[in-house]
């Protein structure tokens, strides 16, 4: 998917567990810094939204592939996993890398 000089892509998703024994849905993803100039990334880019139509924020994790934020320079690339706190099921992984941009992402993950 080819945003606001970004291109984000989710290479795949599960259900694992994090170190406290909670139950997250963790969706792997990679974003790439299409732009001449060095652009932020963010883990808060990425939204899911369940069945009912709930919008859910990620949780930070301690897994060691956590996206995290930073700067990307031109051409530059991170890979990553952002966290989630729901159970089995149909998500719709969102990414809106601009605040003030209509444009998103959507993606299907079943888990």
């Amino acid at each position: 998917m080819r945003l606001g000089g970004y291109t984000a892509t989710v290479t795949g998703a599960e259900l694992a567990t994090d170190v406290f024994g909670d139950q997250i849905l963790a969706v792997h993803v990679v974003v790439e810094n299409r732009a001449t100039r060095t652009q932020p990334y963010n883990l808060f880019d990425w939204r899911v939204q369940d069945a009912s139509g709930r919008v859910l924020d990620p949780t930070v994790s301690t897994r060691d592939d956590d996206l995290g934020s930073g700067d990307l320079v031109s051409g530059g690339r991170v890979t990553g996993t952002v966290a989630f706190k729901v159970g089995p099921g149909t998500y719709y992984v969102l990414y809106k890398p601009k605040a003030f941009d209509a444009a998103r992402g959507v993606w299907q993950v079943v888990v």
